[in-house]
């Protein structure tokens, strides 16, 4: 067994070779995504709940810079232009976080899946792969219908979505025999390089993030260090922006401007 899993032995040929590939790289990017969905489960709200305290601490820093500046110039502080300065600089902030909000909550309301429907879906998803992968069949990418069914099944294997994958292989036999020798063209360009690049490919995925979280979510003593790392982090920024909030009435109250404002 080689070190992406792979038993060492010798393809029938270059196609062989690079369909097993391709079907090993699909299946370390589903595993990816699923190690990344545990990652967010066991560490989401706290992850969420740190980022949320960092937007808050930027937003009260820009408060205060923009404050200080209108006290340094002697003019009044419009509570409406600050804020709108503000929420546009934060855009991007607030936006990040919403994202990140939306993937905890799928995350905490994600199912898994049996070892059943896992294989069952390894194995449709091969055959497929072997008939409408746009790296083994050039016509899928050619072939509007053959292309929109390609993505689908793609879709229902990173969710292992069983039933789904079963009527998409009725679909696609039936669209393959519909379109006789005009459905499948072998991809024969460049085999030996796409077979070097398919593999590092998988290499990529296995050496970085998200799927080296595994090494976390499997040891109980790395668990508890991110854990505690996390709330330790969470309390810093707690501190910083009470800090942050006390300065900013402090600024207020010296330069003797009256302002409200509402934290998010």
């Amino acid at each position: 067994m080689n070190e992406m899993g792979f038993m060492d032995v010798e393809f029938a040929s270059d196609e062989e070779e690079l369909t097993e590939l391709l079907c090993k790289r699909d299946q370390v990017e589903r595993e990816a995504h699923s190690i990344q969905t545990s990652y967010i489960k066991v560490f989401g709200d706290l992850i969420t709940e740190v980022f949320e305290l960092k937007v808050e601490c930027i937003k009260k820093k820009k408060m205060i810079a923009f404050c200080q500046a209108k006290i340094n110039r002697g003019q009044y502080v419009d509570v409406n232009e600050m804020n709108e300065a503000i929420d546009k600089d934060m855009m991007m902030y607030y936006v990040e976080l919403k994202n990140m909000t939306e993937k905890n909550k799928e995350a905490k309301e994600s199912k898994g899946h049996s070892e059943f429907e896992v294989g069952m879906a390894k194995k449709i998803y091969r055959r497929l792969a072997k008939k409408l992968h746009p790296d083994m069949n050039a016509m899928t990418q050619k072939n509007p219908k053959l292309s929109e069914l390609w993505n689908k099944i793609a879709e229902a294997y990173q969710r292992i979505n069983l039933e789904e994958l079963e009527n998409l292989e009725v679909m696609a036999k039936k669209l393959l025999e519909e379109l006789g020798d005009k459905g499948f063209e072998l991809q024969t360009k460049n085999l030996k390089k796409r077979i070097e690049r398919i593999r590092d490919q998988i290499n990529t995925i296995l050496t970085t993030e998200p799927y080296t979280y595994i090494d976390i979510l499997q040891d109980e003593e790395k668990t508890a260090e991110k854990k505690k790392a996390l709330e330790k982090e969470r309390d810093e920024y707690k501190s910083y922006l009470a800090e942050l909030t006390e300065q900013l009435e402090k600024l207020l109250g010296g330069g003797g401007i009256n302002i409200l404002w509402t934290m998010n």
